[in-house]
């Protein structure tokens, strides 16, 4: 007598093709078969390109958000798989495996929300920190030109020498560029007259007499 390989009646196989489905979804590893590789790849290079991580952490975050669409993309095919079904065959099994897609979609819903929540803090935290280092080297740049004009040197650089040493232009990790610098520049400039226009109340009138002052002592 042959070895039983699998299930045999369709009842055997239908209910072999639903664990199988169970599985595919809850694995805590994605499972892409061969033939929808070029799909998850495109998938995952248009989320790359939206999303533009440019951390470990945030390269993993993206990863992550691939997998969870990917997984909600199999969830909702499969849903409408089951709901296309003639109603008068639609069984009991058929109504559980419903059940528990919808509790997969529901579940990985909040996984996407979760993750994305993770990814626009982390990215957020990194610009913000990458604008302050930004403007910061603006004023190390600026205190390197300061002392490029002693000449003769400050009578004070003869007892603290080291407060007369140019200071390198990084801040915190982040080493920039001429162009860089330049932008940081701007947008310190920008966060004074933004600053200066709060202190005024955002009154258009004071704003351009603080600004006509401003101009004139320069």
């Amino acid at each position: 007598m042959p070895n039983q390989t699998g299930p045999i009646t369709p009842e055997g196989k239908a209910r072999s093709a639903r664990n199988a489905t169970t599985h595919s979804l809850t694995c805590r590893a994605v499972l892409v078969p061969e033939q929808d590789r070029p799909a998850y790849d495109q998938l995952a290079q248009d989320l790359f390109a939206e999303l533009k991580p440019e951390t470990a952490l945030e390269t993993e975050h993206a990863r992550a958000l691939v997998d969870a669409y990917w997984r909600l993309r199999q969830i909702r095919t499969r849903i409408d798989v089951v709901l296309a079904r003639d109603p008068e065959r639609f069984s009991e099994p058929d109504s559980k495996l419903l059940g528990n897609l919808t509790l997969y979609e529901k579940r990985t819903e909040r996984t996407i929300d979760k993750v994305w929540a993770e990814l626009k803090a982390s990215q957020s935290a990194r610009r913000q920190a990458r604008n302050e280092a930004l403007m910061q080297c603006a004023d190390f740049n600026d205190f390197n030109r300061m002392l490029e004009k002693q000449s003769p040197p400050a009578e004070s650089a003869k007892i603290h020498p080291e407060r007369f040493e140019p200071v390198p232009l990084e801040w915190e990790g982040f080493v920039f560029s001429p162009a860089d610098i330049d932008a940081g520049f701007k947008l310190r400039n920008r966060v004074m007259l933004v600053s200066a226009a709060r202190r005024v109340g955002f009154d258009l009138k004071k704003y351009d007499e603080h600004s006509l002052q401003v101009l004139k002592a320069a």
